[in-house]
């Protein structure tokens, strides 16, 4: 009697009831109108289409929203007294390989200082002795090649724009090639956002939090194979043959199956992007522990 009355607690708690209730409304709807797209606007309009998208999806995040930061956030029924240290590590490298998934799709940071090695000369150094009458003076082209040498030794450092546009994917591929990370999923976004939250589901004892946190990975599995089904079909996108064969929706399933080359994906990675998730990963996993003590 006491387990049943404490799981119907569980049920009604309203963090859960709203929450729950936003993302499956935010998954059903997206599945609903996507999936009828073409009807919708052939009756309507494309504008009446997305403006309808675009509030119910608006309010299914707010509900969810409003029952995470009301009811859901360090409060609610309990699925755990503690957080094992396996666990939090599992979700340690789950968020973390979200985090480094989603750096991928920003620009290529770089440095915004660049080393510069010092002019080097054969020509030897002028004489640090004071000139005598009758020694060599040297002449004003000599002082001048002399000054552009210091000159250019002293440019240890340059400033350079922090963003490098030149590591970009390269223009000659084929729209089809699969590059970065579509070498590991077709959906690098979603499921970059569905393993973040995923990570962090699994470093929270409460069911509130774990609900708002791992939803995101749910519509991820959902929604991708869902678009991917309307690309097959033409309907508001392109799946063609040659890329589904390529690259997979699963992430690194396509890696695993030989279809694509672990050597590409770490020769096409973005370096200081992929260092600063990683250190952004180990800030939050610290943040999230040391609130869960």
């Amino acid at each position: 009697t006491t387990s049943t009355q404490q799981q119907s607690r569980t049920k009604m708690h309203p963090g859960v009831k709203w929450i729950g209730l936003g993302w499956t409304a935010f998954i059903a709807e997206n599945l609903i109108l996507s999936e009828n797209r073409e009807v919708i606007i052939k009756h309507t309009s494309d504008s009446v289409y997305h403006n309808t998208y675009n509030v119910l999806s608006s309010a299914a995040c707010l509900s969810a929203l409003y029952g995470y930061q009301k009811y859901g956030r360090g409060q609610g029924p309990r699925i755990a007294s503690a957080i094992s240290l396996p666990v939090a590590m599992a979700g340690f490298l789950v968020t973390t390989g979200g985090i480094l998934v989603a750096s991928q799709q920003l620009p290529a940071l770089q440095l915004p200082v660049e080393l510069q090695l010092p002019f080097l000369s054969s020509s030897p150094a002028p004489s640090s002795t004071p000139s005598t009458p009758g020694s060599h003076t040297a002449s004003a082209p000599e002082r001048g090649v002399v000054s552009e040498q210091v000159a250019q030794s002293a440019e240890l450092v340059r400033a350079r724009c922090p963003i490098n546009f030149a590591a970009q994917r390269p223009k000659h591929l084929p729209p089809d090639q699969p590059y970065g990370m579509e070498r590991v999923t077709r959906h690098a976004n979603l499921y970059a956002m569905g393993a973040i939250g995923l990570g962090l589901a699994l470093t929270t004892p409460f069911l509130t939090e774990a609900i708002f946190f791992a939803m995101p990975a749910v519509f991820a599995v959902i929604g991708s194979h869902h678009q991917d089904s309307r690309y097959r079909r033409g309907m508001g996108g392109k799946l063609s043959e040659e890329r589904e064969l390529q690259t997979s929706n699963l992430p690194f399933q396509a890696l695993i199956q030989g279809r694509q080359r672990w050597t590409d994906v770490w020769l096409e990675l973005k370096g200081l992007n992929a260092g600063l998730g990683f250190a952004l990963s180990l800030l939050l996993f610290r943040r999230r522990l040391r609130l869960k003590k």
